[in-house]
């Protein structure tokens, strides 16, 4: 019982003499952890304000690029619409020149007196 007791003891001395090493090296490593944490929660709280920038300018330029692609959208609806109207008039001046055409060989057939 004595051997036990002694050992106890030892265990006993042994662990409050290297308790309060090991809690010191386990404070300071909790410590450095600690700064970690606190330095990557700055970068995580600076990335997400530069990802909301970002995310500000891409609506900017969206909402813009939106805007001229529906000017440039009018635009050519505007062309398509005046190309209908410039082609309608080429086809009827085709018809007014070959009806003139036809009434000026048709005049000429008869002064000639041959009729076409």
């Amino acid at each position: 019982m004595e051997v036990e007791l002694e050992t106890l003891q030892k265990q006993i001395e042994s662990l409050t003499t290297t308790q309060p090493a090991d809690l010191g090296k386990s404070q300071g490593d909790m410590a450095s952890l600690q700064l970690q944490y606190e330095s990557l929660d700055a970068d995580l709280g600076k990335s997400k304000s530069e990802l909301d920038d970002l995310q500000k300018r891409y609506d900017e330029l969206d909402g813009k690029s939106d805007r001229i692609n529906n000017k440039n959208e009018k635009e050519l609806q505007d062309v398509r619409v005046q190309l209908g109207k410039v082609t309608k008039e080429s086809e009827s001046n085709k018809k007014d020149s070959k009806r003139s055409k036809d009434q000026l060989l048709d005049v000429k057939g008869h002064a000639s007196g041959n009729p076409v």
